[in-house]
């Protein structure tokens, strides 16, 4: 089993982000570095396409872009540098490596957004082909973004995921508790008659029981009880600059949900994230804010044609 994988999709972007846990000590010691000698880092990301139901960009290496003393702070290149990043994808492409996009540092007072150096440069290097953007705060708590084009291959300013802890610990105990797709165990259906008539018996117990609890006086704390265990439940915790929405993953109908749909309003900008089935158990997701005012909005469709629907509003950081 390979190194946890850190799983991301957006409702409307092109394709799905996966992370590998194995890069990221090295990428923020490089990191680390450029932000004590007061320059921002850069490179670009190589990975691969698994097999997976939707396309997905799988984040495996990197390669750091030189620097050198007269090169400025900021990674905005000149043509020469832009020449050497250009040789080094190209010769990467040659050695049978996929380069999926550029990363970068980020030792601006701005929000983790793209420059127009930024695009231009992400545009000029990988025009219409499959590509990602990732920027990492380089300072604590060395936050990162994704940024992937929309539907017209456009690069936004504005990442269309939220931030996230760019450290191992946290980014392995987000991601899914396995690397692969396992198989659902196949079912055996049984024709025998006294199974059926067990599972008849037992069916009907249990409506008799629950009946006789309703009208007991035991009633409200039972209604209290089976409340508790079917509803989302969600919750904003902030903690430093960031926020924590949870919700409720016991609820039983979580484990039947294909996907689930988890809105963001910040102010006048709204992110509309598709969750994953383990991203839905995981119970909880972490936020970077841009504004004061923030609502969560999750939507759960079921197989039955039901919905799980809660919003909550999240606490002034």
């Amino acid at each position: 089993m390979g190194a946890p994988l850190l799983h991301l999709e957006h409702a409307r972007a092109p394709y799905a982000l996966e992370l590998s846990t194995e890069i990221v000590p090295a990428l923020l010691a490089a990191l680390m570095a450029g932000e004590a000698q007061g320059y921002e880092i850069g490179g670009l990301l190589i990975g691969t396409f698994p097999k997976a139901p939707t396309l997905t960009l799988r984040i495996e290496d990197f390669v750091l872009l030189e620097r050198r003393a007269d090169d400025e702070g900021r990674f905005v290149l000149s043509i020469e540098q832009r020449a050497r990043l250009s040789t080094m994808r190209h010769r990467l492409l040659q050695q049978q490596k996929r380069v999926l996009g550029l990363f970068r540092s980020h030792l601006r007072k701005e929000k983790l957004v793209l420059s127009t150096a930024d695009r231009e440069l992400i545009a000029g290097e990988f025009g219409r082909a499959i590509h990602v953007g990732l920027l990492i705060r380089a300072e604590a708590p060395y936050t990162g973004a994704f940024f992937l084009p929309d539907a017209a291959g456009a690069m936004p300013t504005g990442p269309p995921l939220p931030e996230f802890q760019f450290n191992t610990e946290e980014i392995a105990r987000l991601a899914p508790r396995n690397t692969g797709v396992v198989s659902a165990p196949a079912v055996a259906v049984s024709t025998d008659r006294s199974k059926f008539g067990l599972w008849l018996t037992s069916g009907w117990a249990a409506l008799v029981l629950l009946v006789c609890l309703s009208l007991t006086a035991w009633a409200p704390l039972t209604m209290r009880a089976f409340s508790g265990l079917r509803g989302l439940h969600l919750s904003v915790q902030p903690h430093g600059n960031m926020l924590e929405l949870s919700w409720n993953r016991h609820q039983p109908d979580l484990s039947r949900a294909p996907s689930a749909i988890l809105t963001i309003q910040d102010g006048g900008v709204a992110h509309r994230l598709a969750l994953t089935p383990a991203q839905i158990r995981e119970g909880r997701i972490v936020y970077r804010p841009l504004g004061d005012r923030v609502t969560f909005r999750l939507e759960v469709p079921l197989p039955d044609s039901a919905e799980l629907v809660q919003v909550v509003e999240a606490p002034s950081l």
